[in-house]
């Protein structure tokens, strides 16, 4: 019969009193086994132009990629002071606001339960790469902010389709602005009510909010969109016209009048 020694024994009786630790730890709950998890899966998520903070959470969520709940509550006004000490961009928009015309609309790959923040940082990046030094030295050249050139072209990206209309709008809107006329851009007015319609009624023209461009001259109180870099280019580089108003159709068509009459003649002929 084979002679365990002192050294083994104590080595085996050691074994045993963790083995038996553990069971006890482990059944009063103080002790878990490392759980593999779910395996994340990465995805390719194209941001279309012109979406705003809203419809990117949604989407997001859709994807599985972070909880609208919490993109939401990160993207809001109350919670982006961490990101604001990140982005030196965000320091000059008030503080009223959230980073609603900051998420860079573009194409990411996104791994599925990403923290919010993660992909909200992101689109940060994006933003700071994609609004080059040139597009900052132009800002400042025109003595304008980035919140105002933001805002500015986020009512572009949703008012006109094409390049060459964005940047007569913006020649348009920029007038307006400079002659004290209110910009009435019914985008503004859709961002409001939330309801997505080829016209705005006059009732809607009247609701009390400081987006609405109807019923306040001036930019709306902040973006209502977020604008991708052919309408951020419009804002900062207008084509001068003797335009000062244009309508949608619904085809997508983006019809320019000179005055109230000929653009009172094209809302008959176009949207009846």
């Amino acid at each position: 019969m084979p002679i365990i020694s002192h050294k083994k024994l104590a080595v085996s009786l050691s074994l045993l009193l963790l083995i038996a630790l553990f069971f006890v730890l482990y059944q009063k709950g103080l002790f878990r086994l490392p759980s593999r998890g779910t395996k994340k899966t990465e995805l390719s998520l194209t941001i279309p132009e012109g979406w705003n903070t809203t419809e990117i959470a949604a989407y997001l969520d859709q994807q599985q990629i972070t909880p609208k709940t919490d993109f939401n509550a990160l993207a809001g006004q109350d919670a982006t002071t961490t990101l604001v000490q990140k982005f030196s961009f965000l320091k000059e928009k008030p503080g009223h606001t959230g980073l609603e015309g900051y998420l860079f609309p573009d194409t990411y790959r996104f791994y599925t339960s990403t923290p919010a923040a993660q992909v909200a940082v992101r689109m940060l990046q994006n933003f700071d790469a994609k609004f080059s030094d040139e597009l900052r030295k132009e800002t400042e050249r025109q003595h304008h902010t980035i919140f105002e050139i933001i805002t500015m072209a986020s009512l572009i990206e949703k008012e006109a389709a094409t390049d060459a209309d964005r940047e007569l709008v913006s020649g348009i809107l920029w007038k307006r602005l400079d002659l004290g006329i209110p910009l009435q851009v019914d985008a503004t007015i859709i961002f409001v009510t939330g309801h997505r319609t080829a016209r705005v009624s006059y009732a809607d023209t009247s609701i009390d909010s400081p987006y609405n461009t109807y019923r306040y001259k001036g930019l709306p109180r902040g973006p209502i969109a977020n604008p991708g870099i052919s309408a951020i280019s419009a804002a900062l580089y207008p084509k001068k016209s003797f335009y000062l108003y244009y309508l949608s159709t619904p085809d997508g068509d983006t019809i320019f009048s000179k005055t109230l009459e000929e653009h009172n003649r094209a809302k008959a002929k176009y949207l009846k």
